[in-house]
Protein backbone atom coordinates (compact mmCIF):
# COMPACT_ATOMS: atom_id res chain seq x y z
CA UNK A 1 0.00 0.00 0.00
CA UNK A 2 2.61 1.94 0.86
CA UNK A 3 4.38 1.48 -2.32
CA UNK A 4 1.71 2.29 -4.50
CA UNK A 5 1.14 5.82 -2.68
CA UNK A 6 4.92 6.25 -3.17
CA UNK A 7 4.55 5.50 -6.78
CA UNK A 8 1.05 7.82 -6.93
CA UNK A 9 3.04 11.12 -5.64
CA UNK A 10 6.42 10.37 -7.58
CA UNK A 11 4.19 10.05 -10.79
CA UNK A 12 2.15 13.59 -9.56
CA UNK A 13 5.44 15.31 -8.88
CA UNK A 14 6.75 14.29 -12.33
CA UNK A 15 3.38 15.33 -13.93
CA UNK A 16 3.77 18.74 -12.14
CA UNK A 17 7.46 19.52 -13.07
CA UNK A 18 6.67 17.91 -17.09
CA UNK A 19 4.02 20.62 -17.13
CA UNK A 20 5.61 23.58 -15.46
CA UNK A 21 8.10 23.39 -18.06
CA UNK A 22 5.86 23.24 -21.06
CA UNK A 23 4.12 26.05 -20.83
CA UNK A 24 4.60 28.92 -22.66
CA UNK A 25 6.50 32.14 -21.26
CA UNK A 26 3.29 33.98 -21.08
CA UNK A 27 1.84 32.26 -18.65
CA UNK A 28 4.23 32.39 -16.33
CA UNK A 29 4.92 35.67 -15.96
CA UNK A 30 1.15 36.46 -15.20
CA UNK A 31 2.22 37.18 -11.31
CA UNK A 32 5.35 39.32 -12.36
CA UNK A 33 5.18 43.62 -11.34
CA UNK A 34 5.32 45.48 -14.98
CA UNK A 35 8.58 46.75 -15.13
CA UNK A 36 9.16 50.73 -14.67
CA UNK A 37 11.24 53.24 -17.28
CA UNK A 38 14.00 54.47 -15.15
CA UNK A 39 12.63 58.14 -16.21
CA UNK A 40 9.30 57.61 -14.16
CA UNK A 41 9.60 60.05 -11.27
CA UNK A 42 8.72 59.12 -7.79
CA UNK A 43 5.22 59.68 -6.48
CA UNK A 44 3.96 63.08 -4.24
CA UNK A 45 3.45 61.60 -0.74
CA UNK A 46 -0.55 61.92 0.03
CA UNK A 47 -1.82 64.98 1.12
CA UNK A 48 -2.45 65.31 4.96
CA UNK A 49 -6.26 67.48 6.19
CA UNK A 50 -6.49 68.58 9.30
CA UNK A 51 -9.38 66.58 10.90
CA UNK A 52 -13.25 68.13 10.24
CA UNK A 53 -15.10 68.81 13.56
CA UNK A 54 -18.59 68.90 13.31
CA UNK A 55 -20.44 71.28 16.35
CA UNK A 56 -23.02 69.22 17.63
CA UNK A 57 -25.80 71.02 19.72
CA UNK A 58 -25.88 69.57 23.35
CA UNK A 59 -29.79 68.75 23.16
CA UNK A 60 -28.74 65.33 21.22
CA UNK A 61 -26.93 63.95 23.95
CA UNK A 62 -28.81 62.20 26.81
CA UNK A 63 -27.67 61.53 30.14
CA UNK A 64 -27.49 57.79 30.91
CA UNK A 65 -30.33 57.78 33.24
CA UNK A 66 -32.64 59.15 29.87
CA UNK A 67 -30.87 56.54 27.85
CA UNK A 68 -32.02 53.41 30.10
CA UNK A 69 -35.77 54.70 29.66
CA UNK A 70 -37.18 54.42 26.56
CA UNK A 71 -39.68 56.83 25.34
CA UNK A 72 -42.17 53.82 23.26
CA UNK A 73 -42.22 50.79 23.96
CA UNK A 74 -39.86 48.25 22.85
CA UNK A 75 -40.68 45.58 20.74
CA UNK A 76 -38.99 41.89 20.64
CA UNK A 77 -39.89 38.76 18.80
CA UNK A 78 -41.50 35.97 21.31
CA UNK A 79 -40.65 32.70 20.10
CA UNK A 80 -43.86 31.15 21.82
CA UNK A 81 -46.16 33.37 20.04
CA UNK A 82 -44.26 33.79 17.13
CA UNK A 83 -45.01 37.56 16.73
CA UNK A 84 -43.44 40.77 17.58
CA UNK A 85 -44.58 41.70 21.18
CA UNK A 86 -43.86 44.85 23.86
CA UNK A 87 -41.80 44.02 26.32
CA UNK A 88 -43.35 44.11 29.79
CA UNK A 89 -41.50 44.87 32.70
CA UNK A 90 -38.90 46.08 30.90
CA UNK A 91 -35.22 46.56 32.15
CA UNK A 92 -31.79 47.21 30.22
CA UNK A 93 -29.00 45.12 31.01
CA UNK A 94 -25.39 45.26 29.85
CA UNK A 95 -24.46 41.83 28.28
CA UNK A 96 -21.31 39.99 29.76
CA UNK A 97 -20.10 41.30 26.28
CA UNK A 98 -20.65 44.46 26.74
CA UNK A 99 -23.53 45.01 24.61
CA UNK A 100 -26.54 46.62 25.74
CA UNK A 101 -30.03 44.83 26.18
CA UNK A 102 -33.45 45.14 27.02
CA UNK A 103 -35.09 42.16 28.37
CA UNK A 104 -38.59 41.07 30.09
CA UNK A 105 -41.28 39.25 29.41
CA UNK A 106 -44.26 38.75 27.31
CA UNK A 107 -47.48 39.80 28.00
CA UNK A 108 -49.39 37.21 26.68
CA UNK A 109 -47.66 34.63 27.26
CA UNK A 110 -44.83 35.38 29.93
CA UNK A 111 -42.25 34.15 27.93
CA UNK A 112 -38.73 35.87 28.10
CA UNK A 113 -37.77 38.87 25.68
CA UNK A 114 -34.24 40.06 24.68
CA UNK A 115 -33.43 42.54 22.65
CA UNK A 116 -30.34 43.77 21.31
CA UNK A 117 -29.67 47.86 21.35
CA UNK A 118 -27.54 50.58 20.45
CA UNK A 119 -24.95 52.36 22.44
CA UNK A 120 -25.55 54.61 25.07
CA UNK A 121 -23.66 57.12 23.17
CA UNK A 122 -24.90 56.58 19.34
CA UNK A 123 -26.59 58.60 17.18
Amino acid sequence: MLKRLALFFLAAAAGWLAYRRARPASETAQFELPATPDTAQPSSPPETHAPITIPVPAEQFSSPAEADTPDEALEAYCVRCKTRRPIQALHIETTESGRRAAKGSCPICGAKLNRFLPAAGSW
